[in-house]
């Protein structure tokens, strides 16, 4: 998890440095990747490449997404499968 969201700094750093305040170096796109994970993003301040970068954080949203949904039902499978070995629900 924390390796995609290095790599998606480090896309969104070099591909839109030059249009979007939030990814200038290394650390803003770093902490703007992670805050699109927990829902604060934005579609402003992308004049010239809006559409690709709607694509582009549409299609981040979409792979966070199934990635946190996996763990959450790994976390699901995982209680579930203690609380039958242990017998208790």
């Amino acid at each position: 998890m924390i390796a995609y969201i290095v790599a998606c700094a480090q896309i969104f750093q070099t591909v839109f440095q030059d249009v979007n305040e939030n990814y200038t170096n290394f650390h803003y796109a770093l902490r703007s990747t992670y805050d699109s994970m927990i829902g604060n993003y934005t579609y402003e301040g992308s004049s010239s490449q809006e559409y690709i970068y709607s694509f582009v954080m549409w299609v981040n949203l979409f792979v966070l997404f199934i990635v946190l949904l996996n763990f959450m039902i790994a976390i699901l499978s995982d209680t579930y499968a203690n609380m039958l070995e242990s017998g208790t629900f």
